[in-house]
């Protein structure tokens, strides 16, 4: 019985790690997104906060589609996400001027932002928030989360960690000649 303790102890300790996960429980992505706003849903006006102290707000975007990509530095599997995010942007931007991608950090120094985004050459926007109220408007309480929001405002994706095959399913849905 030792041995099968030793085995599962990892598999254990690993999900409690689950971003959004307390010690005591143990969820599954699909209770991570309970709180998230529904697909369909009108996504609400936030004002956002760019490296530049520009205001920024969500109505501004109106027309385009939107990738909202809500992260924290310090949770690994943010750091995982923003290259691959940096590496779709890359691709999308080519190919489309309707499409904006803004990384809505949760409450990191700036200044470490705008470092790290210099270090790795990112040039996906990262943005700011003021006391976490655009996590909040959209439901956000585990990190990365992620919104496609249409053209016409509404979500049309929402989901907990990087789900690359439903982003870009999302994100070609609004593609002209659909």
């Amino acid at each position: 019985m030792r041995s099968l303790s030793i085995l599962l102890a990892p598999l254990v300790l690993g999900l409690a790690a689950l971003p959004g996960c307390s010690d005591d429980e143990v969820q599954s992505p699909a209770d991570l997104e309970v709180t998230l706003l529904p697909t369909g849903s009108s996504a609400p006006d936030a004002t956002l906060i760019a490296l530049d102290d520009s205001e920024l707000e969500l109505s501004s975007l109106r027309g385009q589609t939107l990738l909202l990509s809500f992260w924290y530095y310090d949770l690994k599997e943010c750091r995982e996400e923003i290259p691959k995010l940096q590496d779709l942007w890359s691709e999308v931007s080519t190919q489309r001027n309707d499409v904006a991608f803004l990384a809505v950090n949760l409450d990191d120094p700036k200044e470490g932002i705008e470092q790290w985004w210099k270090d790795n050459g990112f040039t996906l926007r990262a943005v700011l928030q003021d006391d976490e109220e655009v996590s909040e408007a959209f439901g956000v309480e585990s990190y990365p989360t992620n919104y496609v929001i249409g053209p016409d405002g509404r979500v049309i994706y929402r989901g907990v960690g990087y789900e690359p095959d439903k982003i870009r399913l999302a994100l070609e849905s609004t593609a002209t000649g659909r």
